[in-house]
């Protein structure tokens, strides 16, 4: 239920939400309440991080929420693209990581974890423009 809410909220208010983490100063020309949506926001989150807490613990909701995103960043440069790949990553990794520890009788916030974090590695190994060895080819190239 509390996806669901927030879901919906987020892709009724994403433009506006946008706006305002970006150019406040835009947003109260315009109109926009930044208090109102900022509040909203983190509500939104909060409860999202609450539910997971339950769920995996702690420091597992911590790493659920920043690895995606992370990874995501090592990818692409634009926001839209960005915000695609981390909710894929996020929603992928949790369905094959409650799979896959059902199947081993894991700790399920566990394996989408360590899911996560061998996605990161990867992208941080082999991205086109962030990538460790990308940059290490570059730097090789140049001399």
């Amino acid at each position: 239920i509390i996806i669901g809410v927030c879901l919906v909220l987020l892709l009724l208010f994403w433009k506006d939400l946008l706006l305002i983490f970006f150019d406040e100063t835009q947003a109260i020309t315009v109109g926009l309440s930044p208090l109102f949506y900022k509040i909203l926001f983190f509500t939104l989150l909060s409860a999202c991080v609450v539910a997971a807490l339950q769920t995996v613990g702690a420091i597992l909701v911590i790493a659920m929420v920043i690895t995606p995103g992370a990874t995501a960043y090592l990818l692409t440069d634009k926001f839209k693209t960005l915000s695609i790949i981390a909710i894929i990553l996020g929603a992928v990794t949790s369905f094959v990581g409650a799979y896959i520890s059902y199947y081993l009788d894991g700790a399920t916030g566990g394996v989408i974890v360590t899911l996560q974090t061998l996605l990161f590695l990867a992208a941080f190994l082999f991205s086109p423009k962030y990538g460790l060895l990308t940059r290490n080819k570059k730097a090789v190239e140049n001399v």
